[in-house]
């Protein structure tokens, strides 16, 4: 087995290096803490297909928090009929949930992607002009620490960022609106995360610029929570 280390910590980069040096017809990415459930690599290479039947196959999986675990399937079917219009709902990749072709998924996928968001990059990427298959088999278990990048400051800004960009390419009016409603979600989403990690001020900002969008109202009830005083330590 080939390591191989860059000088500096970087994820996004890690992702690119490390496609950058694929010399198989099929691979995959695999985090240090998470791991893969029996048979997973048999499942992923029976949804991909032989003789170029998918360029891409994407399982689901748990997640992993104190020994507990926690369903985080999604509806393949759904993902199946609009892959794009259902990651606009949901992400769907993972960074251990997905098998790719060689030949038919190069570099440029993985190059210069979103930090903190580089998964739903990626699938936004591969969703425009890949083909993608979905299966309903549960292929990995990621596991949530302390030390988690989830964890980092500036995660709750990676969705937003994300989404800005991708309402820069071309794409359907409906498609566009429920991209729009997902940044309205995701505002909500940072500012309970930062709620929960004691950042009062940051989750202020993101609830009052939720509330100036459309239908960002819909989380006025929210608000009470941002005036509850602190708990003791």
């Amino acid at each position: 087995m080939d390591y191989h280390y860059l000088e500096q910590g970087n994820l996004p980069a890690a992702i690119f290096e490390g496609r950058k040096r694929v010399r198989t017809e099929f691979f995959g990415f695999l985090d240090d803490d998470d791991y893969l459930l029996p048979g997973a690599i048999a499942a992923c290479l029976d949804l991909i297909g032989a003789d170029g039947g998918y360029d891409v196959a994407v399982t689901t999986g748990f997640l992993e928090t104190a020994g507990e675990r926690k369903d985080i399937s999604f509806d393949c079917e759904t993902c199946l009929a609009n892959p794009l219009g259902a990651l606009a709902e949901r992400a769907w990749l993972s960074s251990c949930g997905a098998l790719f072709r060689h030949e038919t998924v190069p570099p440029r996928y993985f190059d210069n992607v979103q930090k903190y968001a580089e998964w739903t990059d990626i699938a936004f990427r591969l969703c425009l002009d890949r083909r993608i298959n979905f299966g309903a088999v549960r292929t990995f278990v990621k596991v949530w620490s302390e030390g988690s990048l989830s964890t980092h400051p500036e995660f709750a800004s990676a969705p937003q960022a994300l989404i800005r960009n991708c309402l820069r390419q071309e794409m359907p009016a409906e498609l566009r609106r429920a991209f729009r409603r997902k940044f309205v979600d995701e505002l909500h989403n940072a500012s309970e995360s930062c709620l929960r990690n004691a950042r009062r001020a940051a989750a202020w900002g993101f609830h009052l610029r939720c509330l100036a969008l459309r239908g960002g109202w819909k989380y006025w009830a929210y608000t009470r929570h941002l005036f509850r005083p602190a708990p003791r330590s």
